[in-house]
């Protein structure tokens, strides 16, 4: 904001920052401008929204429920995850998701989740957000924290979840209460070390995930059991999801790499009409870490596309070697490569 406002008038960058910090009347000209970089109709469309989309879902695939607490411009981000579940097929059960918005310059919190602004964030001052609704109290004082500048006033670890204001508690409040009314996912698919999910963006098409595994078993639709895993979820007319797992028991030492195949386009009249382009997603997970990759697919091989799937990633499982450490030796670490 402060970069912005110095485009629109140089001579008042300095004006500016006394504005954020609570000193003098901020102009109706500044506040529009915020208006129209914070609010206007913001849509996040950055590379992040897929990897969290792609994480709450597989999260309440497994049956668990997700709790998002957004701060700032994450609310853009929360809204939007939640717009595109919502609307997604097969349909995820959305009363298993819930948002508790912080600080948001947006004009809603999906869902109907609850939000928590104080008095002196400067986030106040973006047109048409969520109201402050929450009087800001040192607890040392009890007094209104009225002395605190706006921009210090904002931070999300140094003021509301901290121990020195009256705003944490309403916030774990907050957080109790809507975790508490989240219902319980059915398990649609298993949870291991080593999972996998796939989904794509173009209905009424086919895409399959396969896995190799390293002792060699290919894992597709047509050999759902493998030596380490076993795809559990399969789906072909929908946009996904295709799920994979490990069982702890059996999990092996080696790489496991993964591929999609666009199988077929359902909306083709005949095997000569050109497919349409279909973007894949995959997630990658193993324990304490995951990560998102996407390819877009522009013709349906249908089964001559199983022998040489294109290969999205791997998940290396290695064995740590630490005699000095008994904790750590004979351990098993995962690192995730993706292509």
């Amino acid at each position: 904001m402060v970069q912005a406002a110095d485009q629109h008038l140089s001579q008042y960058s300095h004006e500016v920052l006394l504005w954020l910090h609570g000193v003098g009347v901020i102009p109706d000209w500044f506040l529009q401008m915020q208006q129209r970089l914070l609010q206007a109709a913001y849509v996040a469309n950055a590379p992040e929204l897929t990897d969290h989309v792609a994480k709450y879902r597989d999260a309440v695939l497994q049956g668990r429920k997700v709790l998002i607490v957004a701060h700032s411009q994450g609310n853009f981000y929360a809204n939007q995850a939640h717009q595109i579940l919502s609307s997604s097929q097969p349909a995820v059960p959305m009363g298993s998701i819930g948002i508790v918005s912080v600080a948001s310059p947006a004009n809603r919190v999906a869902g109907g989740g609850s939000h928590v602004t104080h008095h002196r964030d400067v986030i106040q001052f973006v047109p048409g957000n969520l109201a402050t609704n929450w009087t800001l109290t040192d607890l040392a004082t009890g007094l209104p924290a009225d002395d605190l500048g706006f921009v210090e006033a904002h931070a999300f670890t140094g003021t509301y979840l901290s121990h020195g204001y009256d705003v944490q508690g309403q916030l774990l409040t907050l957080v109790a209460a809507t975790l508490s009314s989240l219902q319980d996912p059915p398990s649609v698919a298993g949870s291991g070390p080593v999972t996998a999910t796939l989904t794509w963006d173009t209905g009424q098409s086919d895409v399959d995930l396969h896995i190799f595994e390293p002792g060699g078993a290919h894992v597709f639709y047509a050999q759902l059991q493998g030596e380490s895993g076993v795809l559990d979820v399969d789906n072909v007319t929908g946009i996904g999801p295709e799920h994979y797992y490990t069982d702890c028991n059996q999990l092996q030492v080696g790489s496991y790499r993964f591929g999609v195949n666009y199988y077929f386009d359902h909306t083709k009249e005949s095997l000569s009409d050109p497919s349409r382009p279909v973007t894949a997603t995959v997630l990658l997970g193993t324990p304490g870490n995951s990560s998102t990759t996407t390819v877009t697919l522009t013709q349906h091989l249908g089964n001559a596309g199983n022998g040489s799937p294109t290969l999205v990633g791997e998940i290396q499982v290695s064995r740590i070697s630490d005699p000095g450490n008994p904790n750590r030796d004979g351990q098993l670490s995962y690192d995730i490569v993706t292509y």
